[in-house]
């Protein structure tokens, strides 16, 4: 696997720290999420019988999405128009949209501490979206 590596400018301090803390991710599906995302799951150890023989290994359970490190919003709904302009009741045009296929996660980290299990995160499924849906306060 090569190593990506980017040469960023940004305008000033407040936008670096924006765009260098919240991360957009996609995936296929919640499994393939779940499979990729072990650092932020809680670990089940293995279990071991009388005799220290294993008797289930050591897995992952559930997600963990909000802590004092980061947060994670998690399979959140990205639409996108389609070019076709729809009239309400009212006679009110919108745009109709359909939504974007994947399972989508954003993440903020709050610090630095778990920065590098997020980077550890193949770049595949990083996203850069023009116009993120989500913006976070």
């Amino acid at each position: 696997m090569s190593e990506t590596k980017f040469h960023l400018k940004f305008t000033d301090e407040a936008e670096m720290l924006t765009i260098l803390t919240k991360f957009h991710l996609k995936f296929a599906d919640e499994a393939e999420m779940l499979s990729v995302m072990t650092a932020f799951r809680v670990p089940i150890p293995a279990v071991y019988d009388d005799l220290g023989n294993e008797v289930e290994p050591a897995s992952f359970g559930e997600l963990i999405a909000v802590n004092h490190d980061y947060e994670m919003l998690v399979n959140i709904s990205i639409r996108s128009e389609t070019g076709v302009t729809l009239t309400d009741e009212s006679g009110n045009e919108y745009p109709e949209t359909v939504p974007v296929a994947g399972y989508h996660v954003n993440f903020a980290l709050k610090n630095e501490t778990r920065r590098a299990d997020l980077e550890a995160i193949p770049s595949e499924y990083l996203t850069y979206p023009a116009t993120p849906a989500v913006v976070w306060a």
